[in-house]
Formats: C-alpha cells, sequence, structure tokens
C-alpha cells in the first residue's frame, strides 16, 4: 500500500549506509522501530556498516534486503547474494537480532512478526530479513491484526520484588549514594531524577546519557568515562558506600575504560539488558528489569516504608557538597583569537542556541568536544511538571500528570555514539530531527 493510501511513507537516500543511519536515527528520536531497505548484493553489504553501528548501540532497527529469485539460486544471477553467492544472511549473523531469509510466501508474516517482536524487547538491536524478489510480488494472505500484534511488541514490566527490597535497604543503609546514569535511560529519567532527589545522592553520567540531564542539575557532577569531568571522578572516589549504575553497559568508554571506582564491591547494576550485566560480575547486586518500572517500584517501596513510620523520606546523609563540574582548560572556553578554538565553539553553541536543540555529534573530536563542553539548558531539572508521589494507600505508582507534561524524550538533546563509532552516521540521523531547532557539532 503506498503512503497516499495510508501505507508506509517512503524516503529515499543517496546510499545504502545513509538509510540505515536514518533509521537508526528515527529509532532514536521516536523510540519506534527505525526500518531500512536495499537491493540484494552491494545493496546489503553497503548496509552492513549502519546495521553492525545500531547493533553496538542497541538500536532497534528492522533491515529488509532484496536477493534475486528463488530458482535463480546458484546460478550466478545478477547481485546473487543467497547462500550460493555472496551471502549476505551470513555477514549479518554477527550483528544482528534476528536473521533469516524468507523462502517461502507463507514465512513471511511469522517471520517478520518474530523480527519484529525480537527487535523490541531487550536487548534490543537490528533485525534482519533477506527477501527474493518474487516472493515480494506474491500475495500474502494476512493472518495477525494489527490489533494483536500491538499487544505482542508492549514492552515487559516485570519485576523482582525481592530484589527492590534489598536494593531499598542498601539505600537506606548507606551514608553516601552515587548514580550512574547510563543512555539506555531515557524513558525512566523522570523517575531517577525524582530518586536522586529524594535521596539526595549525587549522579553523574555516562558520555551517551549526558543529553538525559541538565548540566546545571545541583545534584550533578558531570560525566564519567571518555572525554569526562574530573569532578565526577572525585564524586565515584571519596567515601562511596553505594554506587548505581543505572542503564549502562559498562564498555570502555562508559566505565572509564573498566575503572575500579565503579568496578567494585559497592556497585548496584541495574538494567533490562542481561548481557550488561555480565559485565559486572564484581557488583554486590544486579538487579535485571524495565528500569522506568524498577524505580517507580522503587519509589513506591519509599514512599509506603516512610509513611508506614510516620516520617517523611530522609536520607542518612545531606548532601551539602555543591561542587562546580570540573572542565579541562576554562580558559581556552573564552579565548577570543583565531582560528576559534572548539571550547570555545561549544561554549558559544550552548549559550546561543534554544533548549530544544538536539546536537548531534559524530564519531571523532567532535563527540569529545561535545561531551565534555556542550551545556545546554533544557530545563529537565527533576520531576515533570505535575508530577507527584501517589497516597499511601493508593496503588497506583507515581506517574506524570497529563496537566503541564513535557515531552519526554528517549534520546535527549545531546547524541553521540559509543562502541562502533561510526563516522557519517550524524548527517542521516538528523534527517529526524528536521522539524525542530538543530545544531550538529
Amino acid at each position: 500500500m503506498s503512503s497516499r493510501r495510508g501505507g508506509p511513507r517512503p524516503v529515499l537516500a543517496r546510499h545504502e549506509a545513509g538509510a540505515a543511519f536514518m533509521a537508526d536515527g528515527y529509532a532514536r528520536e521516536t523510540g519506534r522501530l527505525g526500518v531500512c531497505c536495499a537491493t540484494s548484493g552491494p545493496g546489503a553489504t553497503n548496509l552492513l556498516t549502519g546495521i553492525a553501528c545500531a547493533f553496538d548501540n542497541s538500536v532497534p532497527l528492522l533491515a529488509i534486503t532484496g536477493q534475486p529469485s528463488l530458482p535463480l539460486f546458484g546460478k550466478r544471477a545478477v547481485q546473487e547474494s543467497s547462500c550460493t553467492g555472496v551471502n549476505t544472511v551470513g555477514m549479518l549473523q554477527r550483528c544482528t537480532r534476528y536473521n533469516t531469509l524468507v523462502s517461502h510466501a507463507d514465512q513471511l508474516e511469522n517471520k517478520l512478526v518474530s523480527a519484529l517482536i525480537r527487535a523490541s524487547q531487550p536487548p534490543h538491536g537490528p533485525v534482519h530479513l533477506s527477501i527474493p524478489v518474487d516472493l515480494l510480488r506474491s500475495q500474502v494472505e494476512q493472518r495477525l491484526s494489527p490489533q494483536h500484534l500491538k499487544r505482542l511488541l508492549i514492552k515487559p514490566s516485570l519485576i523482582d520484588e525481592d530484589a527492590i527490597h534489598t536494593l531499598f535497604e542498601a539505600v537506606q543503609r548507606s551514608r553516601k549514594t552515587v548514580l550512574i546514569v547510563g543512555g539506555g535511560c531515557g524513558e525512566a529519567i523522570d523517575a531517577i531524577m525524582h530518586f536522586a532527589e529524594l535521596t539526595d545522592s549525587c549522579f553523574v553520567t555516562t558520555p551517551d546519557a549526558k543529553g538525559l540531564i541538565n548540566p546545571h542539575h545541583y545534584l550533578y557532577r558531570g560525566v564519567f568515562g571518555f572525554a569526562g569531568h574530573q569532578s565526577a571522578h572525585q564524586a565515584l572516589s571519596d567515601g562511596v558506600d553505594l554506587t548505581l549504575a543505572i542503564g549502562t553497559s559498562l564498555d570502555e568508554w562508559t566505565s572509564g575504560a573498566w575503572s575500579a571506582s565503579i568496578l567494585n564491591h559497592h556497585l548496584v547494576h541495574i538494567d533490562s539488558n542481561g548481557e550488561h550485566l555480565m559485565r559486572s560480575p564484581m557488583a554486590r547486586q544486579h538487579v535485571r528489569g524495565r528500569i522506568r518500572s524498577v524505580f517507580e517500584r522503587l519509589l513506591d517501596v519509599m514512599h509506603i516504608e516512610q509513611a508506614a513510620l510516620g516520617l517523611p523520606w530522609k536520607p542518612s546523609r545531606v548532601n551539602t557538597d555543591v561542587a562546580e563540574v570540573t572542565v579541562r582548560a576554562p580558559d581556552k572556553r573564552e579565548d577570543m583569537s583565531s582560528p576559534i578554538k572548539p571550547q570555545r565553539l561549544m561554549t558559544e553553541l550552548s549559550n546561543r542556541f534554544p533548549p530544544t536543540t538536539r546536537f548531534i555529534a559524530d564519531a571523532g573530536n567532535s563527540t569529545a568536544w561535545s561531551i565534555h563542553y556542550l551545556e545546554l539548558r533544557n530545563r529537565r531539572l527533576g520531576l515533570v511538571p505535575g508530577m507527584t508521589m501517589p497516597a499511601a494507600n493508593s496503588p497506583t505508582r507515581h506517574t506524570p500528570s497529563r496537566r503541564g507534561e513535557r515531552r519526554v524524550d528517549h534520546a535527549g538533546w545531546l547524541r553521540v555514539l559509543m562502541d562502533f563509532a561510526t563516522m557519517g552516521w550524524a548527517i542521516p540521523t538528523t534527517r529526524w530531527c528536521a522539524s525542530r531547532a538543530m545544531a550538529v557539532a
């Protein structure tokens, strides 16, 4: 069905890698599945870098590639990329969460649904369907209703109650708790900020999570990891009883090259991705689950437990440390010499652009400058306006009221690539920010 009749709207890319990056950007911006298509052979191999980038950054993406007609397999047809030619399904095996050749029309719906489910559940990532051209021209009977499919794609919110209560007790005992906010915290950031403010816990971010918070928040201590701040390292080193690493892979860039200041027995690792939890075997506790659900339930327990005592929640130690985020070479931010220094450029961008700006930093030095120096005011100081805690006897979890609610961004105002760090990613991904003010670092 064409876009004029209510079907998908195609967007033409100049190169297949660009199409994959555009789908990546769409997924980050909207929280929905990004989709890209390419022809067989070189079209599919050109997608490879973009798909690998989405895989390493846990971005849900559906890639659809073509194949010659099934009867032509093994006959050296033009751009043949089946198992008897340049095997594109085999190439994509190691950088997709689901990867298959559709060899019969009756397989299409089942394999498509399997791919969509796999992409939408943690660990998120790209999925791939390779479809021969004769099957693409076939009539396929629809067996599954869109409503049923929508229900299948709902994110699970299972919670380990024992783990929540163990975490609550650890927070109660802790004299100093520090939060490490990772890139996977997008949908949960308001609940996490509420927890930080309620417990008076300072927090740092990983490089890919800086855009989720307001860098002028009074509890913020900077970026920990690649291109980070000395104040973040200090916050995690001085008398910490409990470190909560939330929604982060703890890879080289996000862990400060596997720093012992976080990878120790003070660590509690909270994530929906079991692969991330495997990187912190020394942690005192793992809490696996949807991050928003975990913190909503933790806030519920805190409220209920304290209401039972007839006392408001009070942290064990009030945080009086309001040190500013420490940046390197502060003098260069004000240097008026020519050519302009990147430190000053980042400062000027921070001051001149409005709070609705999206900054997308491509791989390279621009990533480091953006992580370290950009300080956009995005008004994300804490709770969404209208958010309140429920009454003690209320079964309702704290959720934003519709009144005064603003849009919650999964990707935030600054986007950088971790892990695969592919150059050329930023320009295509800005396609999905065109409706908002935007700058590309």
